[in-house]
């Protein structure tokens, strides 16, 4: 991706080669106000130097162990920085990125992280989105939630639960 001042890739697990956590799609892009949150992920994303001296460090704000709930998000915000800025981002399928698969969490464990990092992804869209785009992201998961609520996947339904209630915490800067 030339031009590029970052370039993110595919994020694996080994052994099945399935995407870990984000849907990434089979063809090349560049990245936008969409496609940034489907297309990145910080630990698939190859900076240039020039990102870091022009548009700052990762906000210390945001992500697992900063001092804030909201634990996600450093990456997706300096990329919101940058493309607000003009920068090109761009993703490519080519570049594979392999993740060890996760310890299993126990359901109540993996119900606080879902929120807590939903926390981060709501206080993103509060510092780059408008108020529409965050109706969207919380529209989404109710509409998901309420699905798997009627197929009786109750597990399912209360991590939407969860993921909406993060947002929300995360967009309105409190805590329920």
């Amino acid at each position: 991706m030339t031009g590029c001042m970052m370039v993110s890739g595919r994020l694996v697990t080994p052994g099945d080669m399935k995407p870990s956590r984000v849907r990434f799609g089979s063809q090349p892009l560049t990245l936008g106000r969409r496609s940034i949150w489907t297309h990145a992920v910080e630990a698939a994303c190859f900076f240039r130097q020039e990102v870091f001296e022009t548009y700052g460090v990762f906000n210390t704000e945001l992500g697992v162990g900063c001092p804030t709930p909201w634990q996600s998000g450093e990456g997706t915000e300096l990329l919101w920085r940058a493309l607000n800025n003009g920068a090109l981002l761009g993703y490519s399928p080519r570049i594979t990125v392999f993740e060890e698969a996760g310890a299993d969490l126990s359901p109540a464990i993996y119900l606080r992280k879902t929120r807590e990092y939903a926390r981060g992804t709501g206080r993103v869209i509060r510092l780059h989105q408008n108020r529409w785009e965050f109706t969207a992201a919380v529209i989404r998961p109710a509409v998901r939630g309420f699905l798997n609520l009627l197929r009786l996947r109750v597990g399912t339904a209360r991590l939407c639960l969860h993921t909406i209630l993060g947002r929300c915490e995360g967009y309105t800067g409190r805590l329920v």
